[in-house]
């Protein structure tokens, strides 16, 4: 739940990348998905589990989060790899 302290960043589109690149980035940052996004956090191997199970669900909110801050138009770029967050 976001709560009211935090901003969300705008929309990407054509026009407002070097804008919603900051503010993306900050965003992240608060979520605690920006070291995932980055690269620098990785998936933990198959048998540490529960970590695993961990690491899936904040991959699966950071990409859902870049997803729903680009319009329609930019999400074409990135539909085949939508579910990962460090490509996109």
């Amino acid at each position: 739940m976001e709560t009211t302290s935090t901003k969300s960043p705008a929309v990407l589109i054509e026009a407002n990348y070097f804008t919603w690149k900051g503010e993306m980035k900050a965003y992240l940052h608060t979520k605690e998905l920006w070291l995932l996004v980055f690269g620098k956090e990785t998936c933990p191997p198959a048998s540490q589990v529960e970590e695993q199970a961990k690491w899936d669900q904040k991959e699966d909110k950071a990409a859902g989060k870049l997803f729903l801050h680009c319009s329609a138009d930019q999400r074409l770029h990135f539909e085949d790899v939508q579910d990962d967050p460090v490509k996109i």
